[in-house]
């Protein structure tokens, strides 16, 4: 997964923002994932955004994570394809 891959919210997914976090329905499936508020953060920052930029954005955020929040966004957004509420896009 590189810098420059496009993040793309799924075609399928309807997101709402609660209290501490937010809910993700993939509407294809009927499963919801419920989100921490850094993952609402991070799903916000995603539309139409490259990994890079969603990293560089998180840094700013969380300048007090350091270095982890590269992996942790990484990991994060891993996560969200595996269950299809997002479209990793590389680019050639």
């Amino acid at each position: 997964m590189h810098d420059d891959t496009k993040i793309r919210h799924g075609a399928n997914v309807v997101f709402r923002q609660v209290a501490d976090g937010g809910v993700l329905l993939n509407t294809g499936t009927g499963d919801y994932h419920e989100v921490n508020a850094i993952g609402r953060t991070i799903w916000e920052m995603s539309f139409d955004s490259t990994i890079g930029e969603v990293i560089e954005a998180m840094r700013r955020e969380f300048p007090e994570a350091g270095d982890q929040v590269s992996q942790d966004t990484r990991d994060f957004l891993t996560q969200l394809a595996d269950r299809d509420l997002v479209v990793l896009v590389p680019v050639s």
